[in-house]
């Protein structure tokens, strides 16, 4: 699809899409009043009708909420950073042996929790192709009362399947928009999420355990006769880093196993958490 044969529409100022012309037609203006201008190649992506962003030339596509899968992307490596230059030095002290395990079971959480957050950002969820809206399907089949129409995409909607106000797309076996992980999260890649969520419940909780440990032997190590209260203080003002790593894999291991428990859970059930939602709101 490329050299010449292509046109690109506008309306005013507004992109409007794409148009495939005949070798003996021209470019210029229509009888509707588009402006019409020569393209060297076109791609579908171009006129993708979502929210979703697109990179390497549409090899790529991601979600909407780049700003938060940034973020979910700086926290996940900042604390391991963290952990790494505050925390595993408390044990090298002491415990060489078990200082390199904890590197090594660290390491391999922390790449897999990288690897499936990105491939659940990189994946389609399941979005299904929307129909031309000049074209008007018939609504009044037999499958008409069970079945849910989408005025935006034009099409019937399958069981499961949900339009995403945040990506503008119906998807199929819709589970629910994550902005954490910058898209929704569907069919096709929810196994991505899960082993996200259970990598990333599993690492900050393991974290959390041995920035507790390292604070603990360096508390143990503080000579002198001052109160408890002081000799926390003293450790906490030595190691301010490890400090806000216990803080912050405390916090993110007591939100994330409530996460993995209920996914845990739908997933045994066989049921989505879009389903669950709509369950409560018709009690």
């Amino acid at each position: 699809m490329q050299d010449k044969n292509w046109l690109q529409t506008y309306v005013g100022r507004c992109e409007e899409g794409y148009v495939l012309l005949s070798s003996e037609e021209s470019t210029g203006t229509s009888e509707q009043g588009c402006r019409l201008t020569p393209v060297e190649t076109f791609r579908r992506y171009q006129i993708f009708p979502g929210k979703n962003r697109f990179f390497c030339d549409g090899k790529l596509m991601s979600g909407p909420d780049i700003v938060t899968f940034g973020f979910t992307n700086a926290l996940l490596v900042g604390t391991f950073g963290l952990f790494l230059g505050s925390v595993l030095p408390l044990y090298f002290q002491s415990w060489g042996a078990l200082a390199a395990i904890l590197l090594f079971v660290g390491a391999a959480l922390f790449v897999h929790c990288l690897i499936n957050l990105w491939r659940c950002n990189f994946t389609d969820p399941g979005i299904i192709p929307r129909n031309d809206p000049r074209l008007v399907p018939q609504r009044n089949d037999a499958a008409a009362g069970r079945r849910r129409w989408c005025e935006t995409c034009n099409i019937y909607k399958p069981p499961r399947a949900k339009h995403c106000a945040k990506c503008d797309n119906c998807v199929d076996h819709f589970d629910h928009h994550c902005p954490w992980v910058g898209t929704c999260v569907a069919g096709r890649n929810y196994h991505f999420f899960a082993r996200f969520v259970g990598g990333a419940t599993l690492l900050s909780a393991g974290v959390a355990a041995a920035a507790l440990g390292g604070l603990a032997a360096a508390y143990r190590k503080v000579g002198g006769d001052a109160l408890p209260a002081a000799k926390v203080g003293r450790v906490a003002s030595a190691h301010p880093a490890a400090v806000l790593v216990l803080a912050a894999t405390v916090l993110l291991a007591w939100t994330l196993v409530g996460l993995c428990g209920m996914h845990c859970v739908l997933i045994g059930l066989g049921r989505t958490t879009n389903q669950v939602v709509l369950e409560r709101r018709r009690r």
